[in-house]
């Protein structure tokens, strides 16, 4: 990942520690007062996603199938993605060895 995209991950984190506990205490109101809170968290998360498949896809030293693993699960479960981005994400790609 290069510079802005760390930064913005670490944007989205703080992000996220006001927005989950904030989506939390509002419990279910009516859809005319979730709505505006859940597309700032829409908006905010779309180009966290891109990044991070962006940077799946240059990796080169993971193989076909461990992209694709990756890929399933931080589609099904996005928490994972936090964790790609500290195990893989925030590391310098490196040129796969032949």
């Amino acid at each position: 990942m290069n510079k802005a995209e760390r930064i913005y991950v670490i944007l989205y984190c703080a992000f996220l520690l006001i927005y989950l506990p904030v989506v939390y205490i509002m419990g279910k109101p009516p859809l005319s007062i979730t709505l505006p809170v859940h597309l700032p968290g829409l908006a905010v998360s779309l180009p966290l996603l891109v990044a991070v498949f962006a940077d799946l896809y240059r990796r080169k030293t993971l193989s076909t199938n461990r992209k694709l693993t990756w890929a399933i699960v931080m589609l099904m479960f996005w928490p994972s993605i936090l964790v790609y981005l500290f195990r893989h994400g925030f590391q310098p790609r490196q040129q796969a060895t032949a």
